[in-house]
């Protein structure tokens, strides 16, 4: 059994939330859903960036912090309380270059899962 995974649908042309084991998946599933959409260079430079710790888009708030991004949500109360989805900048980077292939290639699942801070990511038709 997958302990953490979060499930993105092909629909209407875009990718959407169906469903996932955690608030801290949902963090993920969402913000490549609704803030990365069709792939934006901006998300990669930005965490390579190392002068700016801080950022927001449509649905997420990131945050770096000593190696890691931290995605919550924008709408929070408080910005600083979590769930966060922690995430290494590496890791982040590899999540980004595999959600770009799966925007050309479009298959009609994608399913995120997490194990010991590796992610791993797997389209289906």
């Amino acid at each position: 059994m997958i302990k953490d995974f979060a499930r993105l649908i092909f629909s209407d042309n875009r990718y959407r939330y169906e469903e996932s084991s955690s608030i801290e998946m949902d963090r993920l599933a969402l913000f490549l859903a609704s803030d990365v959409g069709y792939f934006s260079p901006g998300w990669k430079e930005w965490a390579l960036d190392q002068t700016s710790d801080f950022t927001t888009s449509n649905y997420a708030s990131l945050q770096k912090e000593d190696g890691y991004i931290l995605i919550g949500e924008e709408f929070a109360e408080n910005l600083d309380a979590g769930p966060f989805f922690k995430i290494s900048i590496e890791e982040f980077v590899k999540v980004l270059d595999q959600w770009e292939q799966f925007c050309k290639t479009r298959p009609k699942e994608i399913l995120i899962t997490r194990e010991n801070g590796v992610i791993k990511m797997q389209g289906r038709d």
